[in-house]
């Protein structure tokens, strides 16, 4: 490593004397604000992860008409665009509309669904003999995931009542006790799954 800091990281020999001979990997990862919208003007670069483009606002068209054309469309180069779902408007029609494309074929990049009952640290361990008792958000919820797993990774998934505890314990902390904030407030920041009507259920 030659160089660590906030904005950027260099892996490449430290040492000047034997550079030239063992250069080391010669890699370089900047790390840049969003509202830096021209970053990319005369450079070249290889991968780009855009992290949590729905809150990019108008940002987001100058942003992307300076990166993108800086990276090569070759093998061994990546473009990347991540973001939880955040409402409506200005940059997160433009992602909404982004994943609708990549998932219909109609634009070559890929469309990676990671949702919250993947995750395995998303649950929330249950008291000595506990046993929830499901409200009827919970059954349509369970139904829903069952069928959307199936046809979306090929097997069925089956909340547990650990991740179901998990929702109940966000929902309870995001709203601070107002039930319809919190699970609103979840759905935006864990989704259930694309077309989901249960995503906002409490």
């Amino acid at each position: 490593r030659r160089y660590l800091t906030k904005q950027e990281i260099v892996l490449e020999n430290p040492d000047v004397k034997t550079r030239a001979e063992f250069p080391g990997l010669r890699s370089r990862l900047d790390i840049q604000s969003a509202t830096h919208v021209h970053t990319g003007v005369g450079t070249t670069r290889n991968w780009l992860h855009l992290s949590e483009v729905c809150r990019y606002g108008k940002a987001i068209q100058d942003l992307k008409g300076s990166i993108i054309p800086a990276i090569p469309l070759m093998p061994g180069t990546a473009i990347i665009y991540e973001s939880a779902p955040f409402g409506y408007g200005e940059g997160r029609d433009e992602f909404r509309a982004a994943c609708e494309a990549y998932r219909s074929g109609k634009n070559p990049f890929a469309f990676v669904g990671i949702y919250w009952w993947m995750i395995e640290k998303y649950t929330f361990p249950l008291d000595p003999g506990e046993k929830l008792r499901l409200t009827s958000d919970e059954r349509q919820l369970i139904n829903h995931v069952k069928r959307f797993s199936k046809k979306e990774i090929g097997f069925e998934v089956v909340l547990t009542d650990q991740q179901l505890k998990f929702r109940r314990m966000e929902i309870l902390h995001l709203g601070n006790g107002d039930d319809a904030i919190g699970a609103q407030l979840f759905a935006q920041q864990f989704c259930v799954a694309k077309g989901s009507r249960v995503s906002t259920l409490r």
